[in-house]
């Protein structure tokens, strides 16, 4: 009996000494998303993702700042333009009072349809620039 606890201990104590560290939720283990879609045009940027949910209703968020962030989004956004890659489908959106961000349902797309969003975004150059993003 004293052999086997010895034994027993001693397969604990080998394997507690060869086990991998363990890794914390605090680290990212994989990231395999499409990150958000940036551009920019003299001192201006904007920063644009489309989410899609199940029945095929799309959301498109737009930023002059980054769309993670809780600080306030520099600039004035005038005006989103949207349009789908190789058709002729476009929506256009102007008269934005809410400063540097804009979101609405831009309508039903397949997953994986390529959209190219132009903002013209006023307020951090003396003129207003025009940023596209695909």
């Amino acid at each position: 009996m004293k052999y086997r606890i010895l034994f027993l201990l001693s397969l604990s104590l080998a394997w507690i000494a060869n086990a991998q560290d363990f890794i914390p939720n605090t680290i990212k283990y994989s990231d395999t998303s499409v990150p958000n879609a940036t551009g920019r045009a003299g001192n201006a940027s904007i920063e644009a993702r489309a989410l899609a949910g199940r029945n095929g209703a799309v959301d498109l968020d737009v930023s002059t700042g980054s769309l993670d962030s809780s600080a306030t989004a520099p600039g004035q956004l005038e005006k989103v333009k949207v349009k789908q890659s190789g058709t002729d489908w476009a929506a256009s959106y102007s008269n934005l009072g809410n400063g540097g961000t804009f979101n609405s349902a831009i309508g039903n797309f397949p997953r994986g349809t390529r959209l190219e969003v132009t903002g013209n975004v006023s307020g951090i150059d003396p003129r207003i620039d025009v940023v596209t993003v695909t």
